[in-house]
């Protein structure tokens, strides 16, 4: 061309795929309802923590206590309402390192890395207080939960085997309250 360079440019803001690609893999990684992560999620988490070398480590399981009642007496937007507050309660006194996850329905599991057994009650008694606070200060629907916990000091130990235990006792203090 008359001895002319040349030059197209073709040009394409990637902005909205980059926004839609962050939407896709926050929500496969989030909880829709509560806003904590999943199930996915948490158990990337254990495998990670799995391979750890940091231990003592101690699992907690969660137990929305009555939510089949309060889903038949007060609708499934009251239901989602106390797990989302549920969510929020467990969550506060947590540590920074502490790692929640909605797992189930009405469970949740919070891992807690470099925590002993002493130190696992200490966070467990922190979120009881909470819900008693919560419970105390509310003219609505008190939440009550139940929770398991199970402490591994050894690298031998399974995670998955330690948080089936979690289950076991949270299920055993269910019966009991």
């Amino acid at each position: 061309m008359n001895g002319n360079d040349l030059l197209i440019c073709n040009t394409r803001n990637i902005d909205h795929n980059i926004e839609k690609e962050k939407r896709l893999e926050h929500s496969s990684l989030y909880d829709h309802l509560t806003g904590v992560p999943n199930r996915a999620f948490f158990d990337a988490m254990m495998k990670r923590a799995q391979t750890s070398a940091q231990r003592p480590l101690s699992l907690l399981v969660c137990d929305l206590d009555f939510l089949k009642t309060i889903n038949d007496q007060h609708g499934h937007a009251k239901g989602d309402e106390i797990l989302q507050t549920t969510a929020k309660l467990i969550q506060s006194p947590l540590r920074k390192e502490d790692f929640i996850a909605r797992i189930g329905g009405d469970e949740f599991a919070v891992i807690l890395p470099g925590a002993g057994r002493k130190e696992a009650l200490s966070v467990v008694k922190r979120i009881q207080n909470t819900f008693k606070e919560y419970n105390f200060d509310k003219d609505t629907l008190p939440i009550y939960i139940s929770i398991g916990i199970e402490t591994v000091t050894d690298q031998k130990t399974l995670l998955k085997d330690a948080l089936y235990e979690a289950d076991m006792k949270m299920y055993r203090n269910k019966q009991i309250n």
